[in-house]
């Protein structure tokens, strides 16, 4: 029998609906997850509950601190987002956080579309 997994949903939408667009909270938050052994991270999107954090501009940032937990969209609304997004521009990361030299294993990530 496999044993079951564990995931964290992140609260995307909760500092963004009050004007707070600083991201290192919700990617600590991932970090911590990983430390206390939780098998996935995820991040919603809606159409109806809006503002909220871009799921893959966090989920990009979160990849680049963390190694092994698997990373998803809980919801993921393609149309929704574009190049143009006032959302991305505002939101702001953590400067000194770079992505490691090497690529992101694609078994890490996992897109729910809708």
């Amino acid at each position: 029998m496999r044993k079951p997994e564990v995931g964290y949903l992140l609260p995307t939408r909760d500092d963004v609906a009050v004007g707070r667009y600083d991201l290192r909270a919700l990617i600590e938050q991932a970090r911590r997850a990983e430390f206390l052994g939780f098998d996935s991270v995820w991040a919603g999107d809606s159409p109806v509950a809006r503002p909220r954090a871009d799921p893959l501009l966090l989920l990009s940032a979160i990849a680049a601190v963390t190694d092994r937990i698997t990373l998803g969209t809980a919801v993921l609304l393609p149309a929704l987002h574009s190049r143009q997004s006032k959302r991305c521009r505002r939101c702001s990361l953590e400067p000194s956080r770079r992505p490691p030299t090497g690529s992101t294993p694609t078994s890490r990530l996992v897109l729910a579309t809708w």
